[in-house]
This record gives structure tokens, sequence and C-alpha cells, in this order.
């Protein structure tokens, strides 16, 4: 019976961090664009790899002045991860080759883009349907095996760890709370 129970709450807290995961990774891009903190206290980026939301709008060397309307240092994932992720929009300073300064205002769009709809969304969903799909066969199975409750346990996990790597790339503190716990 304990164990049972032990399967269910498992499996309830697994739906909720699947929705709230989801949730998280179809509202939000991923900007990937890192920062570092200069001797005069400003932030600057730091290059940005391509295939993210930044690449080719936030260079390289760019003064990140304000996020959402705040301070750049006030920012969550600069303070904590040293890098722009969760963001809606982004106050920069671009230095032009002749020295002047360039403000640009970015606004971040909203959602998921299409091509990265499958990779990020909808095969670790279906990840998740699939080691739930084996988690319940081996539960009717064997039912009240001990080696059974820890492999469904096992499953069930790891279809939560491969949605949550998408959401942890937005440095989603639910989405990262593996890599806190190992700190």
């Amino acid at each position: 019976m304990i164990t049972r129970l032990k399967i269910i709450a498992f499996s309830m807290l697994l739906v909720i961090l699947t929705i709230y995961l989801s949730y998280n990774i179809l509202n939000q891009r991923m900007i990937g664009t890192g920062v570092l903190k200069d001797d005069e206290g400003q932030y600057i980026a730091l290059e940005t790899p391509a295939g993210y939301w930044g690449y080719g709008r936030i260079l390289a060397g760019d003064i990140i002045q304000e996020i959402d309307g705040d301070p750049a240092a006030g920012f969550h994932s600069v303070r904590i991860y040293s890098g722009i992720e969760g963001a809606s929009s982004i106050g920069l300073i671009r230095v032009q080759p002749g020295g002047e300064q360039e403000h640009i205002q970015l606004n971040v769009a909203k959602g998921i883009d299409t091509e990265d709809l499958l990779l990020e969304f909808i095969l670790p969903i279906c990840t998740v349907l699939l080691f739930a799909g084996f988690s319940w066969f081996v539960y009717r199975s064997k039912q009240g095996d001990s080696a059974a409750v820890y492999l469904i346990l096992f499953f069930l996990s790891t279809g939560l760890a491969y949605l949550s790597s998408f959401s942890a790339g937005r440095a989603d503190p639910v989405g990262k709370l593996k890599s806190k716990i190992r700190k």
C-alpha cells in the first residue's frame, strides 16, 4: 500500500512538473547570451552561439544596460547565471567602429520558435509519455515487486530530466533545480 502511494505521489508530482516545464518551454525563447561584469560594473555581452534568439541581435562587446526596464545587474538570470534568459526586452549600447555609441532596444519574441518546436518540446513530451507508458506496463506486470518500483521511478525521473533540460536552458529555477542540488 505504501509503495502504491509513493508511485501515485511521484506520478502527480511528475504531471505538475511536466505542465509547468511545458508552459515554460512554450512561452520563452532561449536567448543564449552570456554576460561578464567588467571593472566599471557594466555587463558586457559575450558571443551568442548560433541557433539562439540573441545570435546576430546581441553582439559580443555590447554593453547590456537594462533588461525588462530595470538595470541589468538586478535581472535574475544575469545575477545568478551570468546570462540573459527570460527577458522580454533588452536595452543595450553598441560601440561603433568610429567610437560613437548606438542605443538599441530589443524586444524578445514570445513563444517557442517553430524551428525548435520538435527538438525542444515535442520530443521531450513524447519521451515523458513513453517512459510513463513503460512505467505503467511495469506496474501492471510486477505489482508489489520493490525492484519494479525503482525501475518505475527511474523511468519517470529520466523522462522528466529530459524535459527539464530545455527549461534549464532558459534559466528557469525549477528546470535548473538539479544543478543547484549538486552544488
